[in-house]
């Protein structure tokens, strides 16, 4: 923790929506293992690949106690552990289910999100992802609750297509969708975003 804090980082979040890896079929068809080949990456692995298995709430409060940099996690989807880390000391809330990668039939982010929301009653930011590749898609997560949404596989997308332009283009793309379903929805800030704006259709 002093060689991140030493590194000029801003904040340390723990991840805890992987206790275990899931039975990824796309994986098996591929013959993919993923910690074979995290085994082989080139970044340095801390010397016990089953910690995620016995993580507690006693290690956030290690962390808490052990770095100065704010705290957060990362895998929140049920308003007790989130309404429990704020009380903990926890300086952010990722509601992240791991891509939905782990378990075919866990609940989408974004249906966790508006309790999540209102068990953190503003104490503390919330970060979403979960498949958040339109424009549509950020407005949703921003107004039902959350304080930034991570889209992470658009910028993939863009990556494989062009490099650095791609991933400028891809996210160019996004802003765009963006600021015009804001308009069609009679916004012109994301602050303005709430609940009301959405209705689901089951």
């Amino acid at each position: 923790m002093a060689r991140v804090e030493a590194s000029g980082y801003h904040a340390v979040v723990l991840t805890v929506d992987v206790q275990v890896y899931g039975r990824r079929e796309r994986d098996i068809v591929h013959r993919f293992n993923p910690r074979e080949a995290m085994a082989h990456a080139p970044n340095p692995r801390g010397p016990d690949g089953s910690y995620p298995e016995r993580l507690t709430w006693d290690d956030v409060a290690w962390l808490k106690k052990t770095t100065r940099l704010p705290i957060g996690i990362k895998g929140i989807m049920t308003a007790r552990d989130a309404k429990r880390a704020v009380e903990a000391g926890v300086e952010l809330i990722w509601v992240s289910n791991h891509g939905g990668r782990q378990l075919d039939h866990t609940q989408g982010t974004i249906d966790a999100l508006p309790s999540i929301a209102d068990a953190v009653a503003g104490a503390a930011p919330i970060v979403i992802d979960g498949g958040f590749n339109r424009g549509t898609a950020v407005l949703k997560g921003l107004a039902l609750g959350a304080t930034v949404v991570a889209a992470g596989r658009a910028a993939l997308w863009g990556l494989a297509a062009d490099g650095a332009a791609g991933v400028a283009c891809a996210l160019g793309i996004l802003r765009r969708e963006l600021r015009t379903t804001m308009a069609l929805c009679g916004q012109t800030s994301v602050k303005g975003l709430s609940a009301d704006l959405i209705s689901r259709v089951d």
